[in-house]
Formats: structure tokens, C-alpha cells, sequence
């Protein structure tokens, strides 16, 4: 699909729909679902085909189908962007929604867990039915190569270049025998596993290239009491791998000290109150998702139980952008079962 333009649609009695006169509107209604006669590419080319299956993902799903002229009557998008509309269906767009996540993290000269203290790195995962804790850890200097994805103030900087950066620091640290050093770094991503907010995709542009508009998308006040239990956890857990109840030594209090300031930590607090209150704006501040998008196309509203765009005849949407509701943990594998559903729903006519 990132090479498609538009659906292209057949036309009815000589003329396609978007031709009707204005005042054919009932007729419109009347009509049988529209049937799509292929993809039209952003060269002009068309592929044709007897069925349409979108699998683009949320965004890209959506796009398509709003450039092709499916969604709500009455939205704008169509006389400002000068598309003509097709199919009505008013919920194109509805129902966007991720896993919100935050991150928390660490870097300590205490004692690691036996046996991890020679590992490049770890990983782990703990969960609840509400809550994910993704641990990823690198012992010693290993973490130097992969700074860029722990430190948010780099990720403007080329990777290519900071990896390169970070390889040439490594290896001289290597060379002086400080890479034996016992400590560790590493983040915390904790994770709300049952988002309830839901967005909504907005075309802002009439390229079909240009991403939609996401309008809102912020986290509810129950995501938020979620994450910063998470948060609480994710304390939890770094004095249980990692020992951290332990005294810690100048160094490390001074490099917690830093990432604290620096907003890479959650804070910590004696009040009980002021720490709900601290985690709670550290939660909304460094709000991030764990880039599982999903809805937009969502079954029973936008889509039927076939997996077919209604008020269409053969445009079937596929994916994450199906879901009413995203799974507690990575949506791959519904994918699948979705695509082998949908196979056998085509398979049996």
C-alpha cells in the first residue's frame, strides 16, 4: 500500500456515483453496496481485482479508504480537499487507540541478581490483568550502542551516527578494563494492558502520502491511576533484581540524582501523597505507547462480521486497524488469526 493512491470504484448505469446529480440522494441510499474495481497506484496504474483487503495497519487503512471517498457524509474533508464521497460510513477514523506507556529508568553500581551481571543484556516481563512491566536491561559499558534507545534527548540525533559514537566509546572503555565494572543501566516500560481511550483519525492534507490528524488521544484519569501503580511496581522490581534496597555508593546517587533531573526517572518521595502526585505528572509528562495501534476500522461499527467496509461489496479491512479493543500484550498473533479468518471467510463464498 505505500504505493496506493485511491480505491477506484465501478460505476452504476453508465455513470459513478460522485456523477449523480445532487438531487439523486435517495437513490444513492437505495442503492446496492459499492463494489470496488481495484487500487488505483500514486503513478495513475490501476490493479484491478474481484476483492479489495486492506492490511496497512490503523492509520494507513483509514487513509486509504477517507482519500477513496468512504466516511461520514457530512464531513468536511470532502469539499475542502476536493474528494469525491462514495460510501457512507460514519465511522471510518473511530475508535484509534494504543498501549499508553511510561518509562522509568535506572542505572545502579549495587550488586546485580547472580549471574547477570556478565550478561550484555536482559530482558523480562512482568504483568497483571491491568498492568505490563518490560524490563530491558545492559550491564557494564554493552549499553553504550543501544543509548539512543534509552535516552529521549538523543533521538533527534542521526542513530547511525550515535550507534558509531557509542561503538568508538565502548571499545576504548573496553581497552582500559572498565567494562567490568558492577553496575547496571537500563528501562522500565510500564504499560497500561487495557487502554480505554479512543481517538479519532482526521484527513489533514490531499496527499494520500501525508499521515492523518490523531485528535483525542490523551490518556484517561483511570490510564493515568494505572500507570502510576505501574510506576510503584516497576520501584518494586528494580529493588528486587537489582538489589537496589542496598546502600547505595556517591556515584550512583549522584547519576540518580541526574536522571531524576533530567526527567529519564520517576520520582521518588517519603509522602505518600506528594509521590501519587509526583508519578502522576511524571506519567502524563513522558507518556509514551508501545507503537501497537489499533481501531480506526473497527469491527461492528465500521466493519461487519466478515471483515467487509460496509456499505461496500468486496473491501475487506484486515489487521490491528479491526480491533474494538487491543489485546493485554503484543496484537501479532490476533493479526494472524485474523488474516486466516478472514481467508476462510473468502474460501467459503
Amino acid at each position: 500500500l505505500c504505493r496506493a493512491r485511491r480505491l477506484r470504484w465501478h460505476e452504476r448505469g453508465g455513470e459513478s456515483r460522485d456523477e449523480r446529480a445532487p438531487g439523486t440522494q435517495d437513490q444513492l441510499e437505495a442503492d446496492a453496496p459499492l463494489a470496488a474495481l481495484g487500487v488505483e497506484l500514486v503513478g495513475g496504474e490501476l490493479v484491478e481485482g474481484d476483492f479489495v483487503h486492506v492490511c496497512a495497519g490503523p492509520e494507513a487503512s483509514c487513509r486509504l479508504l477517507m482519500h477513496s471517498g468512504v466516511g461520514c457524509r457530512g464531513d468536511p474533508a470532502w469539499a475542502e480537499f476536493n474528494i469525491p464521497h462514495k460510501v457512507d460510513n460514519a465511522h471510518i477514523g473511530e475508535g484509534y487507540h494504543d498501549h499508553p506507556t511510561a518509562v522509568d529508568g535506572f542505572w545502579s553500581w549495587t550488586p546485580c541478581a547472580p549471574g547477570m551481571r556478565r550478561l550484555p543484556s536482559y530482558q523480562a516481563t512482568a504483568f497483571t490483568t491491568r498492568i505490563q512491566v518490560s524490563c530491558v536491561v545492559h550491564g557494564g559499558f554493552a549499553f553504550l550502542p543501544h543509548l539512543d534507545a534509552y535516552l529521549p534527548a538523543f533521538w533527534g540525533i542521526t542513530s547511525l551516527l550515535l550507534r558509531a559514537l557509542c561503538w568508538l566509546v565502548s571499545r576504548v572503555l573496553s581497552s582500559w578494563k572498565l567494562n567490568k565494572e558492577p553496575f547496571v543501566f537500563g528501562s522500565l516500560f510500564v504499560t497500561a494492558s487495557s487502554p480505554d481511550h479512543r481517538a479519532k483519525l482526521q484527513l489533514q492534507s490531499d496527499d494520500p502520502e501525508r499521515v492523518c490528524r490523531v485528535v483525542g488521544a490523551g490518556p484517561t484519569e483511570s490510564e493515568l491511576d494505572t500507570l502510576v501503580e505501574g510506576l510503584r511496581m516497576s520501584e518494586e522490581l528494580q529493588a528486587g533484581m537489582f538489589q537496589l534496597s542496598q546502600p547505595a555508593t556517591r556515584p550512583a546517587q549522584l547519576v540518580h540524582t541526574l536522571l531524576s533531573a533530567a526527567g529519564l526517572r520517576a520520582p521518588r518521595h517519603s509522602n505518600p501523597a506528594e509521590l501519587n502526585r509526583r508519578l502522576r505528572g511524571f506519567a502524563r509528562n513522558k507518556l509514551a505507547t508501545l507503537w501497537h495501534p489499533a481501531g480506526g476500522c473497527c469491527v461492528g461499527s465500521a466493519l461487519d462480521s466478515q471483515l467487509r467496509v460496509m456499505g461496500t461489496a468486496n473491501v475487506h479491512v484486515c489487521g490491528a486497524a479491526a480491533f474494538p479493543q487491543l489485546p493485554q500484550a503484543n496484537p501479532q498473533a490476533q493479526c494472524y488469526a485474523m488474516g486466516m479468518r478472514l481467508g476462510a471467510v473468502l474460501l467459503s463464498g
